[in-house]
């Protein structure tokens, strides 16, 4: 078995660019889609409509991080198997995490349909806003039938270097949705549902391309169906592995959820709105350094395989840098601009004002977060989960949460929004002392090796 990419050797700025360009313009079109899903909503539909989707944004995140738990480790399993040469037992890993995969749809599916009230709720769908988010909830969670599976094929594509054929999946659910939700809105008169509807729709059509690639399409490797085995090994550590995604999109969930609470007690739903806005915005920033994460992770993961100790070091400074250089470039590019961004999605004076001014709050760090997630990633590639959850849960966790508790309490609004850069400042600076020791700590655990 071999990766089509040679990742042993050649220029790292060009085998990181080879593996995570596909994964970048994918999230930079998902992000865009994400800007024009929220114009639609504004202009089509109106109202509470941003609300809405603010409410659903955090129960997304958990099952985002329920998707990607078991789904990263596998491909981190693998990654590392495939750099130290060993590929017998790389059929039963992939194996297992399918069996992961499908586990993981059902429980989500009964759960989601089972007790949507009491989700909504938690998230902060309550009085007026609860109806038309149990709505558009039920259109989402039909394309979570398709999502874990293809979260799984994702991964494993990436991890044999089929970077495209990755991000065409990826593609393809982002350019149905920018299609058929204004059709679905207007044309079919499915209002907010119809949003939903066409997010899940494109899900579906993503899952059929992967049927398509795996039957037809010639693949680095292939499943051999009527040998593996699932294994129950396999399956704890590669949920210890993803476990740092997990936390790390779970604390994003509940920060969401105490950030959608605390704007709509201390602004009512003109803050929610506005907040609604800025997360629109701020996942344009954002999504594409996780682009950059699906290109860095198996290219760690394979050279600390092979236990090349001065190629890991210059994949992991160089990917820091890439990171806090797209978002800072990102940054100038949505500060300078932050007037015509807002004003895509409202005329509204009061939500135009209100997150013009949250808007320098929010994303004035998040830079030094790109520090985080890379060190997060390389962690978890490290088959060093430990290090990897505490990263991935740094800036929520003991940063983020408790600023915006403590702060809100003494400051109201305005303690909410100055919790974003104090807890992202921190959060870059501590991340980055954290990596940096943790690479001295493996050249010497190397170097006694060898000897």
């Amino acid at each position: 078995m071999k990766t089509a990419i040679d990742f042993s050797r050649g220029n790292i700025y060009k085998l990181i660019y080879s593996l995570s360009y596909p994964s970048i313009l994918a999230m930079l079109v998902n992000a865009s889609n994400n800007i024009v899903n929220g114009m639609y909503l504004g202009n089509l539909i109106g109202g509470n409509a941003l609300a809405v989707t603010a409410i659903t944004l955090p129960i997304e995140m958990i099952l985002v991080a329920l998707a990607t738990m078991a789904t990263l480790g596998t491909a981190a399993m693998i990654s590392v198997k495939l750099g130290s040469k060993r590929h017998k037992v790389i059929d039963n890993i992939a194996w297992t995490g399918i069996v992961s995969a499908l586990i993981l749809t059902i429980g989500i599916i009964i759960i989601g349909t089972v007790f949507t009230d009491s989700i909504i709720s938690l998230a902060g769908g309550k009085g007026v806003l609860l109806d038309e988010t149990k709505i558009y909830f039920s259109a989402i969670l039909i394309g979570w039938l398709f999502a874990p599976t293809i979260f799984l094929a994702n991964n494993l594509l990436r991890t044999v270097g089929e970077a495209k054929k990755a991000s065409s999946i990826m593609l393809i659910s982002i350019i149905t949705n920018v299609i058929f939700t204004p059709i679905f809105i207007v044309i079919f008169d499915m209002g907010i549902y119809g949003a939903g509807l066409a997010n899940s729709f494109g899900q579906f059509l993503s899952f059929l391309l992967i049927l398509y690639y795996y039957k037809v399409k010639k693949l680095p490797f292939k499943i051999n169906f009527k040998k593996v085995k699932f294994k129950w090994l396999y399956y704890k550590k590669m949920n210890l592995l993803g476990f740092s995604a997990f936390m790390r999109q779970s604390l994003n969930s509940v920060g969401a959820i105490i950030l959608n609470n605390l704007f709509f007690a201390y602004g009512g739903v003109v803050a929610l709105n506005a907040i609604g806005i800025i997360l629109k915005i701020n996942t344009f920033l954002f999504l594409p350094i996780f682009g950059l994460l699906h290109g860095l992770q198996p290219l760690l993961a394979y050279n600390y395989g092979m236990k090349d100790f001065k190629r890991v070091k210059e994949i992991l400074n160089k990917g820091m840098l890439i990171a806090f250089t797209m978002s800072f470039l990102a940054l100038v590019v949505v500060m300078l601009l932050n007037d015509q961004i807002i004003n895509l999605f409202t005329k509204d004076d009061s939500f135009f004002a209100m997150a013009k001014f949250g808007m320098i709050f929010v994303m004035g760090g998040m830079p030094l977060v790109g520090i985080q997630l890379v060190g997060s990633s390389a962690y978890q590639s490290f088959n060093q989960p430990i290090t990897a959850i505490f990263l991935a849960v740094l800036r929520q966790l003991f940063l983020m949460i408790p600023f915006l508790l403590i702060f809100s309490y003494y400051f109201g609004l305005k303690g909410v929004w100055i919790s974003f850069p104090i807890a992202d400042i921190l959060t870059g600076i501590i991340s980055y002392i954290i990596i940096m020791n943790g690479l001295s700590k493996l050249k010497k655990r190397w170097e006694k090796q060898i000897v």
